[in-house]
Parts: C-alpha cells; structure tokens; sequence
C-alpha cells in the first residue's frame, strides 16, 4: 500500500512528505472505518505530528490511487476504510449510533447483475448502503 501511494503520488508531481508516509502507515493499519478526527487522534496518541490540513489534503490523493474509499457521509462527517487488497462488500450504517457493519451477499450480487443484464448495462462498480438501526439501538428483528 506504501509502495503504491508513494508511486502515484510522485507520478502526479506531488510533494512525498514525512507527513504522508506517516499517514499512509497509519491507514495501512487501520482494521476500521474512519474519519479524519479518529485519524488525527490515533497519531496523535502515537506522537506523530501532523496538521489537519495535510490530512484533509492527502485523504483525496490516496482515494484517487485507490487505497481508501468513501463508505459514507453522516452527521457532516465522511468516513472512510482502507481498501488495500479488500474483498468487496457493501454496508449498513446505524442512523443513531452511526456503526458500520460490513457485510456480503451473493443473492443481493446476483440479483444485482440480473437488473444490469435485462437494461443492457455493463456494471463497473457499485456501491450499496442500507441506512437504519442496528439492534443495540432498537433495530430488532425484521418479521
């Protein structure tokens, strides 16, 4: 993931600062989905200095190159996931709480495909979200 975002960015002409390794480092670890404010608290509790503007400046950079992705924009925060080597997978995100659950299915991916298929429509990528409530916050069992 290094490798490849320190290429891309030379390639665009950008500046490769110690500050962006260091980030870089930091989302290549994340097993979680996040927003700059985690992003920011988790170097700092690292030590690692680094101004908002610089993250706000290079989360899109390393969105163009493909090793993060938007998943979501809730209460005028966007948050974001590592997508380095990762499976696809679509998401449900709890309007109260704001949890992000992962999940997969090939009925829906199938079914999906069968809509493209009947409108002629060659499908690039996708991108499915399910906004409600997770069951700590009252989501329950669907009958």
């Amino acid at each position: 993931m290094i490798e490849q975002c320190t290429k891309y960015i030379k390639k665009k002409g950008l500046r490769l600062t110690k500050q962006r390794i260091k980030l870089v480092q930091e989302i290549a670890q994340m097993n979680q989905h996040f927003d700059v404010d985690l992003l920011i608290s988790v170097m700092k509790k690292k030590k690692i200095n680094i101004s908002r503007a610089t993250v706000y400046r290079t989360l899109p950079i390393l969105q163009e190159c493909g090793v993060i992705r938007e998943v979501t924009q809730l209460d005028n925060k966007v948050y974001y996931e590592n997508n380095y080597n990762k499976k696809h997978h679509d998401h449900m995100i709890c309007l109260n709480c704001g949890r992000i659950i992962e999940f997969f299915d090939n009925d829906i991916e199938r079914l999906q495909d069968k809509i493209c298929a009947k409108s002629c429509f060659k499908p690039e990528k996708h991108r499915l979200i399910i906004y409600g409530l997770c069951e700590d916050c009252g989501g329950g069992k669907n009958d």
